[in-house]
């Protein structure tokens, strides 16, 4: 059962699985609940919001041809620790086989995640079964390049417990979804410029999404709580998409829509919908994850903004981790995307905007 959804920052959403459990505050409204037990007994959800696999969908996204961006288990967390470890190898094994889309996980369950993909006979595994689905796929990268991995924060104390366990479990993207948003909370120690990667022994949040909680027992959002969150990303030149306010602000606010979920409904400080490019880095060295045409000691041009170009030389980035660069002005080292890299050019002048 895969179906457009209303969900602003994905496309599509991917059901495998459907049920859970509570697992913080956070879920004490959880709209998934509420939708599987309206439904209790039908065809999508046989046995309300207990946890049911459904493995005819799992084809689903072999199927579609045209790539999309992909939330997986909207409907469930798929980290449950009462969902199998063999078919989390199926469900893994289809993402790795359609390269062309790009799947947004998200958990409140950080540690099982954390734990099978870290372990290499998970691994193994997926890459078996990903070429029994599609023998041309390229499936041999660990951690799948078209893989976002994020874990729900709604206070402080979540935020503490979920993030650095998130982010000790490899994964191409790591992300924040603060929805619902029921106290402050201070990203700034997990947060990175989406335009630089961290090497693998050190990364960090490149994503955040912030709301406020909808329905008939919503939990009121500050307004302030989630400008701070805004203004942290800001700052670290970090996406961040503001999905909604929430009933309670809606409400008294007077928006049109039931939680304040259009752009033009928040306030201006909180119009921000951005999210980082979908899709993996082409042309990447299988190893040392090089473009192609760049080797360490070939002279570089990074450019971190849209219309500055720094000259730089490419160093010796350890196996498994993106592009090191020195910047020449200041000898900084750093790990960046290679989609911000071109040949150098020594006939532009620094700060050239054109490619």
């Amino acid at each position: 059962m895969a179906n457009r959804t209303k969900i602003s920052w994905t496309e599509r959403t991917w059901n495998p699985a459907s049920g859970c459990d509570a697992a913080s505050t956070g879920c004490q409204n959880c709209y998934a609940a509420a939708i599987a037990h309206r439904f209790a007994g039908t065809a999508a959800y046989p046995r309300g919001f207990e946890v049911t696999l459904h493995p005819q969908r799992l084809p689903d996204p072999l199927r579609w041809r045209q790539p999309t961006v992909l939330f997986v288990g909207s409907m469930t967390d798929v980290f449950h620790p009462r969902i199998p470890t063999p078919y989390l190898v199926e469900v893994f094994a289809v993402m790795a086989a359609t390269g062309r889309h790009t799947f947004q996980l998200l958990t409140k369950r950080p540690a099982r995640a954390a734990a099978l993909l870290r372990d290499d006979r998970f691994a193994g595994d997926v890459t078996r079964r990903a070429r029994a689905l599609h023998p041309d796929a390229e499936t041999d990268r660990w951690p799948l390049p078209n893989v976002w991995l994020g874990t729900s924060v709604e206070n402080q104390h979540w935020a503490q417990r979920r993030i650095p366990t998130l982010l000790s479990a490899p994964a191409q993207r790591h992300y924040v979804s603060a929805e619902p948003l029921l106290g402050p909370v201070d990203l700034t120690p997990w947060l990175r410029p989406a335009h630089t990667v961290a090497c693998c022994t050190n990364p960090a949040l490149e994503w955040v999404i912030v709301g406020g909680e909808s329905g008939p027992r919503a939990r009121g959002m500050d307004l302030a709580w989630a400008a701070r969150l805004v203004e942290q990303c800001t700052a670290a030149a970090v996406p961040v998409w503001v999905k909604q306010l929430g009933t309670v602000l809606a409400r008294r606010l007077g928006t049109n829509s039931y939680a304040g979920d259009r752009i033009e409904e928040l306030p201006p400080d909180l119009r921000h919908q951005q999210r980082p490019p979908v899709g993996p880095p082409s042309g990447v060295h299988p190893e040392l994850q090089l473009p192609r045409p760049f080797r360490p000691g070939d002279r570089v041009q990074w450019n971190p903004t849209g219309d500055t170009w720094k000259p730089a030389t490419v160093g010796q980035a350890s196996p498994g981790c993106p592009v090191l660069i020195v910047l020449d002005d200041n000898e900084q080292a750093m790990h960046v995307r290679p989609e911000h890299l071109r040949p150098c050019d020594d006939t532009k002048a620094e700060g050239d905007p054109t490619p």
